[in-house]
């Protein structure tokens, strides 16, 4: 395994698999509903199901750039896309 390979790996391991630093992402919100995932208990702080599309697309760009693709803007509305 290469140097990018491990990266991309740890990557994915902390979204979705045995993190080395405990439960994935997706581990910590396995039990939470839709219901759950949209409210916004807290004025105009981030939902759990905006928070988890963020990770995934930076996830997602971040593999992406380490396999020669351009990383995307950060203004970029797919960054914290509206529900």
């Amino acid at each position: 395994m290469n140097e990018i390979e491990l990266i991309v790996d740890t990557l994915r391991e902390t979204f979705d698999g045995r993190a080395w630093h405990g439960p994935s992402l997706m581990d910590v919100v396995s039990g939470v509903d839709k219901t759950q995932a949209i409210a916004r208990p807290i004025g105009t702080r981030h939902t759990i199901w905006e928070i988890v599309d963020h990770c995934s697309f930076w996830m997602k760009a971040v593999t992406n750039a380490l396999h020669g693709e351009r990383m995307p803007d950060i203004e970029s509305t797919e960054d914290w896309p509206k529900m």
